[in-house]
């Protein structure tokens, strides 16, 4: 759902009252995806990716960081991050929910992985356009009521 991460950031962002929270949102809810750059350059193996990045543990670190500044950052984190996860949940590889406690991957899987950026792949299997439609459609929803 790579493009729709794109869309749910954004949704979130339109909730925000101010200019940074915006931004915030979508560096947030992006935050996770750090781990396929990291494997992009060399810097770790395949696996580094969806792992430790991807757990409610690292977005309750997030959160108690950005809680140094603000309470309203620190939530926004928790829902950012915690999206980004839900969303990357259906995904045969799955995510380890109980890191640092255990190391086992839950999935609900609804489809292949296909990579970080596997867009070609990913849209030719039939759970994307179905999950994804309803996403754009809500952000496109938003768009326009904050618009107006």
């Amino acid at each position: 759902m790579w493009l729709a991460h794109i869309a749910v950031g954004l949704s979130i962002a339109s909730y925000t009252d101010c200019l940074e929270c915006m931004v915030l949102a979508n560096a947030f809810h992006h935050l996770p995806s750090v781990d396929q750059l990291i494997v992009d350059t060399g810097l770790a193996k395949k696996e580094f990716h969806d792992a430790e990045l991807h757990t409610p543990f690292f977005a309750f670190g997030v959160a108690a960081v950005a809680a140094l500044f603000s309470w309203k950052y620190a939530l926004l984190a928790l829902i950012c991050i915690g999206t980004h996860l839900l969303m990357d949940l259906p995904t045969d590889t799955g995510l380890m929910l109980l890191y640092p406690f255990s190391r086992r991957r839950f999935t609900l899987n609804l489809w292949k992985n296909t990579g970080g950026w596997g867009l070609g792949g990913f849209y030719r299997q039939k759970w994307a356009i179905a999950l994804e439609t309803p996403i754009w459609l809500f952000f496109f929803y938003r768009l326009i009521v904050t618009l107006v």
